[in-house]
């Protein structure tokens, strides 16, 4: 306990201290941050017109039917947010201070606390699986300073909350498979039914998952009758979710398919995706975080003892970046690395 804690505090420290406590820092931070505002001082989603003009790239929302802005992204940072903008706003209103720098000092701690706790989210993944207490430890240390996961903790995007998400209903599916507690189940299609909510696009892991939780509910032996309620603890929060989404669009943009993105956004030739994500000087995944090239020696090491763990890992990667590879944007715009 008191070796999680002091590590959080250590990687968290080290975040703070890279970071560059500007806050927001590109568009897409503007308008996750005007969203979170208008849900906390004017109880609406909608944001100001003027993120639905064309800033030389892409519009950051869309023009609803009640003809008012919405931004496109997904609507799980802006609520991640509330309670640091409250913080902010109440720190300007006490200390007489701008609200700009108030807003940027609180919620510049923010992404950094996010990645630290992904990182040790990883830290007891690996520990689940199987690794010593050393190996777990070199892990987390190695996804917070030797992925994308550094530089994105210091910025306005929702990588970190993503990470943080993904890597839990990871971490919850894997140890329902050993420890058998219902509620394991449940956690874990929480936090995957908000990295959906974070960015919708996170849906295309949901078969891997599911399939996973299905291939754990059969090696206990269930009869039909009782597998069905504990895979329902599964379902409901991902159905609750989906509807959840639908709702949203239809009120937004009228339509339950409709979320504000182009409508033909994954025209990508797709081996030039895949180069380009994983291989391409410019992008590629194995020169922003090299140590992944180790991932293919570790998934075959747990092919031995944890099979249906690694098959879990590499359908889930390969359905992520096969998604992307199709996306227009495949590079994330200006960014720093895939950031997809």
């Amino acid at each position: 306990g008191a070796a999680i804690v002091l590590l959080v505090c250590t990687i968290f420290g080290i975040y703070l201290l890279s970071s560059s406590w500007r806050f927001p820092l590109g568009g897409d931070g503007r308008a996750t941050l005007a969203t979170s505002r208008s849900l906390l001082t004017h109880r609406t989603l909608a944001v100001d017109a003027g993120f639905a003009s064309d800033e030389g790239f892409a519009p950051r929302a869309k023009i609803g039917v009640d003809g008012r802005a919405y931004a496109k992204a997904g609507i799980g940072l802006p609520i991640v947010e509330l309670p640091f903008v409250a913080t902010g706003l109440l720190l300007s209103t006490l200390a007489g201070l701008p609200e700009s720098q108030t807003l940027a000092g609180v919620l510049s701690l923010l992404n950094p606390l996010v990645s630290a706790c992904a990182a040790i989210v990883v830290f007891r993944l690996c520990h689940t699986v199987g690794c010593s207490p050393l190996t777990a430890l070199s892990a987390a240390i190695a996804y917070a300073f030797g992925t994308l996961a550094w530089v994105y903790a210091g910025v306005d995007g929702t990588e970190p909350l993503q990470a943080l998400c993904l890597a839990l209903s990871l971490l919850l599916l894997i140890r329902f498979r050993s420890e058998r507690h219902a509620w394991l189940l449940s956690g874990s299609s929480v936090a995957l039914a908000y990295a959906i909510v974070t960015k919708p696009a996170n849906a295309v892991l949901v078969p891997a998952f599911g399939l996973y939780a299905l291939s754990a509910l059969r090696a206990r032996r269930l009869s039909l009758r009782e597998t069905v309620p504990v895979l329902m603890r599964f379902a409901s929060p991902l159905a609750i979710c989906f509807l959840f989404l639908a709702w949203l669009n239809w009120f937004r943009f009228g339509s339950v398919l409709e979320t504000g993105y182009e409508p033909h956004a994954f025209m990508n030739r797709f081996l030039d995706g895949i180069y380009g994500l994983v291989f391409s000087f410019n992008k590629g995944i194995v020169f922003y975080a090299p140590l992944l090239v180790l991932a293919p020696v570790g998934l075959w090491i747990m092919r031995r003892s944890q099979g249906g763990e690694a098959m879990l890992i590499a359908v889930a990667s390969l359905t992520y970046v096969s998604l992307f590879a199709r996306f227009y944007n495949w590079g994330g715009g200006w960014s720093w690395g895939p950031r997809y």
